[in-house]
């Protein structure tokens, strides 16, 4: 049976950045490792950082693509808190944080993804 995976992306003013860090993900290698799904966290951006959400929706209509937008900025441990119960929430098998960014490159999510499978004792 194939892992659940949920990749979360914390933004805050990430406006600049989001866009072209959501497309440097090898989609078509992740959906060969597993069931992945996608958690956009806006903690409460004051700049255009939905807009840029918003237009990665428009353009990924295929992907499982959820987003929360904070009413109230919880800061960086806060939205780790609420992605983690989302994904627990929904059953993930496991949940990976990705920078918006660009901190961490993409490229590096299907062998991290194929490390978990590989060395993961959970049978769900």
């Amino acid at each position: 049976m194939k892992k659940k995976f949920l990749i979360f992306i914390p933004a805050y003013n990430s406006e600049n950045h989001i866009f072209n860090t959501f497309y440097l993900i090898p989609f078509n290698i992740l959906d060969k490792l597993g069931s992945i799904a996608y958690l956009i966290i806006n903690d409460c951006s004051d700049d255009n950082t939905n807009l840029e959400i918003n237009r990665i929706i428009k353009n990924k209509k295929k992907l499982k693509i959820f987003v929360i937008n904070n009413k109230k900025n919880l800061g960086y441990g806060g939205v780790q808190k609420l992605a983690f119960n989302f994904s627990i929430k929904n059953n993930f098998n496991f949940c990976i944080m990705l920078h918006s960014d660009g901190q961490y490159h993409p490229k590096y999510l299907p062998k991290f993804i194929r490390l978990l499978n590989k060395y993961s004792t959970y049978n769900y």
